[in-house]
C-alpha cells in the first residue's frame, strides 16, 4: 500500500514536472514572438503611412494621367517618376 502511494507520489510529481517544461518552454515562445511583434509594428506603422501617401499621390494622379493618356513622352514618365520617388520616403 505505501509502495502505490509513493508510486502515484511520484507519477504526480513527473507530471507536475513535464507541465512546468512544457509551461517554460512555451513562456519562451510566447516572449520571443512578443519581441518579434514590438519589433515589426513599426516597421507596419511606417508602410501603412507610407502606402496612405502613396495611394492619396495615386488618387490625384489618375485624373491628370487620363487626360495625358497617349500623349505622354518618355521625359514626362520621367519626370513622374522623380515626382514620385521625391514625394515619399521609401526607406
Amino acid at each position: 500500500m505505501l509502495s502505490q502511494i509513493g508510486d502515484d507520489v511520484k507519477n504526480v510529481q513527473r507530471k507536475i514536472d513535464d507541465i512546468q517544461t512544457r509551461y517554460g518552454e512555451l513562456s519562451d515562445k510566447l516572449t520571443d514572438i512578443l519581441e518579434q511583434m514590438e519589433e515589426a509594428l513599426p516597421l507596419a506603422k511606417n508602410f501603412n503611412e507610407t502606402h496612405a501617401k502613396f495611394i492619396d499621390w495615386l488618387v490625384k494622379m489618375e485624373p491628370k494621367t487620363k487626360q495625358q493618356e497617349g500623349n505622354e513622352s518618355e521625359d514626362q514618365v520621367s519626370v513622374s517618376d522623380n515626382l514620385l520617388l521625391t514625394n515619399f520616403n521609401w526607406f
